[in-house]
């Protein structure tokens, strides 16, 4: 006949470290040249209000390079969306 043992399992527990998320900070970045101002949201804010007029919805866009020239006040873009179409201006946009 076999002896059998029971081996008993303890159970460790696990030290848990609190977990910070970053956040990042609201900011306002202008652009001043040849005594005129230039927010970057409204540029950025602008490029979208293009793009959905175009009949491009915001939350397929994945990403977007904008091109300011202060010089000029143009503003380029190129833009990827999640079903892999680039778009872009070949006319400025001016602000």
């Amino acid at each position: 006949m076999k002896k059998t043992t029971t081996v008993k399992k303890e159970t460790v527990t696990k030290k848990t470290t609190a977990k910070t998320t970053y956040k990042p900070v609201k900011m306002n970045l202008q652009v001043q040249y040849n005594y005129h101002d230039v927010s970057l949201d409204d540029i950025e804010k602008m490029v979208i209000d293009h793009l959905v007029e175009l009949g491009y919805k915001k939350t397929s866009i994945l990403t977007l390079d904008i091109y300011y020239k202060a010089e000029t006040s143009e503003v380029f873009y190129i833009a990827k969306t999640n079903n892999k179409q680039v778009l872009k201006n070949d006319e400025p946009l001016y602000i």
